[in-house]
Order: structure tokens, then C-alpha cells, then sequence
């Protein structure tokens, strides 16, 4: 969807979710490749990260960063063109491989997502 805030509801919903993206340590972003088209996101993300001074890492799960292929690299570099260079040098692609050691297909998957926060949540929560 083109124009994301044609309601105020949803409007509310967005401008909450910007002040919290922009005091978080930590961003995890859940199967999302972020197209080109999604200018909007793409605009988003730039405004809520850009005065993020408390930010250490954006971790990204998606099947198609553990394939290894062009698609792989095209998404790291819409992910990388997104953010600033001091941000885009904190972003992990490939969170935690070992979770799923046999079942590559998995890898990147809400499942892999939800098996580390189940085994490792350390990982993805960084207790203080």
C-alpha cells in the first residue's frame, strides 16, 4: 500500500511505532525484504532510525539471506542503501545459522525466528 496513514488510526499507529523505533537498542525485522517500491518503508526507516543515537544492531530474518544467490545480495543492499553507513554496518543478515544446523530450508523462517527466542534469547534480547 502505497499511502500508509489514509486513516487516523492508523496514523497513530505509525507515529507510535516511529517514537519507539527511534529510542530502540535493538530492531529485528521479521520477513521483510524491503522492495524498492516501498518507498514509503524505505522513507520510514531513514526518519525513525537516522536520530537513533542508543542503537546497536538491526537483525533481519529472511529465507532469502541464507541462499546465497543475486537475490541475497540485491536485499543486503536495499537493506545497506536504507540506512545511514554508520547503521548499516550494524545490521546482521544471517542471525544464528547453528539454530536450525540440519534444516537449511528454515533458515531465515518466522520458525527460526521463534526457535531463537526460544533457545537463545540472550541473542536477541540483550539482557542489561
Amino acid at each position: 500500500v502505497f499511502n500508509k496513514t489514509d486513516s487516523p488510526k492508523i496514523n497513530s499507529v505509525w507515529k507510535a511505532a516511529l517514537t519507539i523505533l527511534r529510542h530502540a537498542k535493538n530492531i529485528i525485522i521479521v520477513g521483510y525484504s524491503l522492495p524498492k517500491t516501498d518507498i514509503y518503508m524505505q522513507y520510514f526507516l531513514k526518519s525513525a532510525v537516522g536520530p537513533n543515537s542508543d542503537l546497536q544492531r538491526i537483525i533481519v530474518f529472511d529465507p532469502v539471506l541464507f541462499r546465497g544467490d543475486e537475490k541475497t545480495a540485491q536485499m543486503k543492499q536495499r537493506y545497506k542503501e536504507c540506512f545511514s553507513p554508520q547503521f548499516s554496518s550494524r545490521i546482521i543478515f544471517e542471525p544464528a545459522p547453528e539454530t536450525y544446523p540440519s534444516a537449511h530450508e528454515l533458515r531465515g523462517t518466522f520458525q527460526h525466528f521463534t526457535a531463537l527466542l526460544r533457545t537463545r534469547p540472550e541473542y536477541l534480547l540483550f539482557y542489561p
